[in-house]
C-alpha cells in the first residue's frame, strides 16, 4: 500500500490520459450505461445473492441514491450541476395541499431538471469544498477524467465498469457513508468493495489501461463531512478477484441454461449468536 504523503502545493499527481479505444466512452449517460447488455459489479453483487435477484432487479431512485448522484455530480462533474439539478429555496411539506401546489411550481421552474432541497444542495456544495481542501482527495480528483465507461470481455463474457475518476494510473472511487473511519470497514465488507477493485482493474487492463492504485475516498454525509482514503491490501484484492470470478461462472451458466434459480432449496441449520446462549 502506498503512503499518500503528498507535499503541500504539489497538485499534479499524474497527468490524465485519453485512451484511444472504442471500448472506452467518455460521454455516455447513466441511463445508456446501465441499459448496456453486459454484467457490471452491481450485477455481480445481485448474482451473489441469487441469480433470481439479478434477473428481477430494477434500478430505482431512493432518497439515498439521489443524494449520492448529487454528491458525485458536485465533485466529479461540477460544470453539469446547473443543467442537471434545480435547488428549492424553502422547505415544502408535500403531504399538504399547499405543499403539493408549491412543489408543482418548482417542477415547472426546474424544466426537467432533478429537484433537490435547499439542504441537499447545501450538503453537496459543502462536501465538494471539503474534498477540494483535503490534502489527498483534492489532488486525486484533479486533472483526470470522470465517469469513463469501459466495456470489455472476461473469459468471453461481456463486462463493463465506470470508474468515478481516472487519473493516469490511479482509479478513484467516491463512497458516501455514515462513518468514514472504523465504520467504513464494515461497509467495505457489506457492499463488497473488495470485488470492485479487481473487477475494475481487470476490465481496464484488458483495454490497455494500467491501473496501479485503486483508491476509495469515503465521505460522510453529515457534518463535519469527514473524509478518509483507503487502498485494499493484497489479500483483499485476491479474495475479491476469486469471488467475482465465481460470480461470473454462475452468471455464464445461467446465460447458457436460461435458468435463474433463487436461494438453495434445502433446510439449513439456524444457530443463535454465542453471546445469547453463553449462560445456558
Amino acid at each position: 500500500m502506498v503512503e499518500w504523503d503528498i507535499p503541500e502545493g504539489d497538485s499534479d499527481i499524474v497527468e490524465a490520459v485519453q485512451f484511444p479505444t472504442s471500448n472506452i466512452v467518455y460521454d455516455m449517460s447513466n441511463e445508456d450505461y446501465h441499459a448496456h447488455p453486459s454484467i457490471s459489479k452491481s450485477g455481480l453483487d445481485l448474482i451473489d445473492i441469487s441469480p433470481a435477484h439479478f434477473k428481477k432487479s430494477e434500478r430505482t431512485e431512493t432518497p439515498a441514491f439521489k443524494k449520492g448522484t448529487l454528491m458525485h455530480c458536485a465533485i466529479l462533474e461540477p460544470d453539469f450541476m446547473e443543467s442537471r439539478y434545480f435547488g428549492m429555496t424553502e422547505t415544502i411539506d408535500r403531504r399538504t395541499k399547499v405543499g403539493k401546489a408549491k412543489y408543482a411550481e418548482y417542477e415547472a421552474k426546474a424544466d426537467g431538471r432533478i429537484l433537490v432541497t435547499a439542504d441537499e444542495m447545501k450538503m453537496s456544495l459543502r462536501i465538494r469544498d471539503e474534498v477540494s481542501q483535503h490534502k489527498i482527495a483534492g489532488q486525486l480528483f484533479s486533472g483526470g477524467v470522470s465517469e469513463a465507461s469501459i466495456f470489455s470481455q472476461i473469459n468471453g463474457t461481456d463486462v463493463r465498469c465506470r470508474p468515478d475518476y481516472l487519473n493516469g494510473t490511479i482509479a478513484v472511487d467516491l463512497k458516501s457513508t455514515e462513518d468514514a473511519a472504523s465504520g467504513f470497514i464494515r461497509s467495505a465488507s457489506k457492499y463488497r468493495y473488495y470485488v470492485q477493485h479487481p473487477f475494475y482493474t481487470d476490465i481496464a487492463s484488458n483495454e490497455g489501461i494500467g491501473i496501479e492504485h485503486f483508491i476509495f475516498v469515503a465521505i460522510e454525509k453529515s457534518e463535519p463531512y469527514g473524509i478518509c482514503t483507503y487502498e485494499l491490501d493484497d489479500d483483499a484484492i485476491r479474495y475479491g478477484r476469486r469471488r467475482y470470478r465465481e460470480n461470473m461462472d454462475v452468471y455464464r451458466r445461467c446465460l447458457d441454461s436460461g435458468q435463474w434459480p433463487g436461494y438453495e432449496q434445502t433446510i439449513k441449520t439456524l444457530s443463535l449468536p454465542r453471546y445469547l446462549i453463553n449462560d445456558l
